[in-house]
């Protein structure tokens, strides 16, 4: 008797970050960073219309209200980043005039009105685990305000973490263990963390059509104890070539065919501020996707799951 395959799951997760996570780039991303506003609520309806668990890993920062609530759960050890553009300490919010960018508690609390999503945890700061500068105490700081600032406003116990810019640092896992995480994001393949052109240019072909091979892993413990949820693929904004965007969807497709067909997790990232830009085109490329888990849930028994019930 042929042996029976696990049931496939479908994992997407998000990184909520607005400004947080761009700031240290060129203003000429704060129109994808604004769009995000009107990219989420939309995420949101299309993920309830096909009943979609989804994991939002927001930066704890968001949860604030105003630069009093900043104040108040600002870390007393704050990293110190050789490279001083990655301090988000040292934006002068107190008399800012774009708190859009920085403060969303209304569209945390929207999220947790709808069935099936996760809030986790993007660090508090968007924290970078593996820049010179920093320290191990820091992160712990960092950790311990995100931690707080969920159970204060939402009590939410935050269970799921997802390093910034997938900067993983094995050597902060027990802090990770010891604020009560118990799962994390990890990316599938190396080349995902290079920044050499060659293997970037690579990686962006892989968008569209297989260059790299297979990047599948499965979940993992690792030695602490946590659950390792491999992402698979970052879904890539639309483009304005009507082909390129069929090629990606139909990859994704491909892929998530194939894991279902086996059993398989199949891991799909990307940000709200990637939707910032031609809105419209992004929600239809994502809802070929999610129509085509229905098919797979249909035929395969595929399930949609967050990053913390993900088996």
């Amino acid at each position: 008797m042929p042996k029976k395959l696990k049931t496939s799951e479908f994992v997407i997760s998000l990184d909520f970050e607005l400004n947080w996570g761009v700031h240290d780039l060129p203003d000429s991303y704060k129109k994808n960073v604004l769009g995000a506003r009107s990219a989420i609520p939309e995420l949101l309806e299309l993920f309830s219309r096909y009943e979609i668990s989804a994991t939002w890993a927001t930066v704890g920062m968001l949860f604030c209200k105003n630069y009093k609530d900043f104040l108040k759960y600002k870390p007393e050890e704050l990293p110190k980043y050789n490279k001083s553009n990655l301090n988000p300490y040292l934006i002068p919010l107190q008399n800012c005039t774009e708190s859009e960018l920085y403060y969303a508690f209304d569209l945390i609390k929207l999220i947790l009105n709808f069935p099936r999503q996760e809030i986790a945890s993007h660090s508090y700061s968007h924290y970078y685990c593996t820049e010179s500068g920093q320290t191990l105490e820091a992160f712990s700081a960092d950790c311990d305000a995100a931690v707080k600032i969920a159970k204060d406003f939402f009590n939410i116990d935050l269970t799921s973490y997802v390093f910034p810019r997938n900067q993983v640092n094995l050597s902060y896992l027990d802090v990770l263990k010891k604020s009560g995480f118990t799962a994390y994001r990890c990316v599938s393949n190396d080349s995902e963390l290079s920044k050499s052109a060659h293997t970037r240019l690579r990686r962006l072909i892989d968008s569209y059509i297989p260059v790299l091979g297979s990047m599948h892993k499965k979940t993992e413990i690792d030695d602490c104890g946590m659950k390792i949820a491999y992402s698979d693929r970052f879904l890539r904004p639309s483009s304005k070539y009507k082909t390129l965007n069929k090629l990606k969807v139909t990859r994704v497709k491909r892929e998530m065919h194939f894991a279902a067909k086996n059993g398989n997790i199949y891991h799909l990232w990307w940000h709200p501020h990637n939707f910032g830009e031609r809105l419209t085109q992004n929600l239809s490329d994502l809802e070929q996707i999610l129509e085509y888990y229905r098919f797979l849930r249909r035929e395969y028994g595929m399930k949609s799951v967050t990053i913390r019930d993900c088996s």
